[in-house]
């Protein structure tokens, strides 16, 4: 996209084998506008970039200061250099630290690592990938859980979730109808707002 105006939003999508040359060049959007924002956007895959000027990113090459980013990652090694701009839980391949944003490791976006943080540091969210199979984040993957007993992420749901009530509250359970339970069994609940799976 060469722009957007005002307001704009561009969410959800992913871009493969980003091949660009030119001036002040950016996968996604060259100049992202007052307000605009890009949610939940992946590059991926063979990308080059050849600018002959110096606003090129992997996400942005430029935004205002009122503009955003979050929940993304690209392949490229910086998101953006010219975004003014709130950046959020992004992230881009590098082994430095070279741009705004978070660099992570290949490694990193194989294991499901990225995939875990895109969404937020939990396993309910719109970034799926089938650990096996997909080397980065998609959306039609299988969902990431992090093992704390293992320290690793993993497809399986973790053997055991362990529901811990803070010292003096009460735990209020739901289950998916929301109707109150006492006691749960094996399933998923909300429990103290949050989604929970008790296996």
């Amino acid at each position: 996209f060469g722009y957007t105006e005002g307001w704009g939003v561009i969410k959800n999508l992913i871009l493969e084998n980003v091949d660009l040359q030119g001036d002040q060049v950016a996968p996604v959007v060259a100049r992202l506008g007052y307000r605009s924002s890009l949610q939940n956007v992946g590059v991926v895959g063979d990308i080059n970039i050849e600018a002959s000027q110096g606003i090129i990113g992997g996400l942005v090459g430029w935004g205002y200061s009122e503009s955003g980013m979050e929940n993304s990652y690209s392949m490229y090694k910086t998101l953006g250099f010219g975004m003014e701009g709130i950046i959020e839980n992004c992230y881009y391949l590098s082994e430095e630290a070279i741009s705004l944003g978070t660099n992570m490791k290949a490694a990193q976006f194989a294991s499901g690592e990225l995939c875990y943080l895109l969404n937020g540091g939990t396993w309910d969210g719109v970034w799926k990938q089938t650990l096996d199979k997909d080397a980065y984040p998609v959306f039609n993957g299988a969902t990431v859980y992090y093992d704390e007993a293992s320290a690793t992420y993993t497809n399986e749901a973790p053997e055991s979730v362990q529901i811990i009530a803070e010292e003096g509250k009460e735990q209020v359970i739901f289950d998916m109808y929301g109707r109150r339970v006492l006691v749960p069994e094996k399933g998923l609940y909300i429990i103290n707002g949050r989604k929970v799976l008790v296996k």
